[in-house]
């Protein structure tokens, strides 16, 4: 609140965003620039002369993350890690904060699961997003706050995979090839040994008939 002529004052709409949500019934100004707001159930000292930097940047913090029932360090990704999970432990708990003291219970949260999601999360007060049933993959954890102000933070990332399962590895496909390829050896030999088998039997009857047809003649 700036003091006026007559003793009026008039008030800076940012500077008072941390109770706007407040119902205010009623207002006192007060020397040295004090404005004291009555409220339902509480008395507001407003003080004209702390400045605060509404445009200050701040930046969300990723403070824990949980796969399936273990924790993961957040900061793997900052020593140059990329975090591999198995595929098993494919649900994380993604838990955040914003070091922006200023009505800190009002502080929003936009999420975004770079790889598994197509867009940012809408607004919400929540400080942690959790996830279940992750295919394997590379990804990236978005996280962004957005204060009283409306100033948004800079945003906090965590990039980790989720590994394939061993029935779904480089690996496992060459075994996979390598059977399929063993079995059609076996299914050709099996018929190229039937075949043998049957040109034998046809070789068998034809002599046997030829024999019949020479003791016919001789007879």
């Amino acid at each position: 609140a700036t003091p006026g002529p007559n003793g009026s004052y008039s008030l800076d709409s940012n500077s008072l965003l941390p109770v706007v949500d407040q119902s205010v019934t009623n207002s006192f100004p007060d020397k040295n620039g004090i404005l004291w707001m009555v409220t339902n159930d509480k008395l507001i000292r407003y003080n004209h002369n702390i400045k605060t930097n509404i445009n200050q940047t701040y930046k969300t913090l990723i403070r824990n993350i949980t796969v399936d029932k273990h924790q993961l360090n957040p900061d793997l990704v900052k020593d140059g890690k990329t975090p591999e999970i198995k595929f098993n432990d494919n649900s994380l708990r993604f838990e955040y904060a914003a070091p922006f003291f200023n009505r800190e219970e009002k502080i929003l949260y936009q999420t975004w699961l770079e790889g598994f999601e197509k867009a940012w999360s809408p607004w919400a007060n929540n400080s942690y997003k959790e996830y279940t049933n992750i295919p394997p993959g590379k990804y990236k954890f978005h996280v962004k706050a957005l204060n009283i102000y409306k100033k948004q933070s800079d945003e906090a990332i965590f990039e980790f995979i989720i590994l394939a399962p061993w029935y779904r590895t480089w690996w496992a496909y060459v075994l996979y090839a390598l059977a399929i390829f063993f079995i059609i050896y076996l299914i050709i030999n099996w018929r190229i040994r039937k075949l043998k088998e049957k040109h034998v039997e046809l070789e068998k009857t034809v002599e046997e008939l030829e024999i019949k047809t020479i003791k016919s003649h001789i007879i």
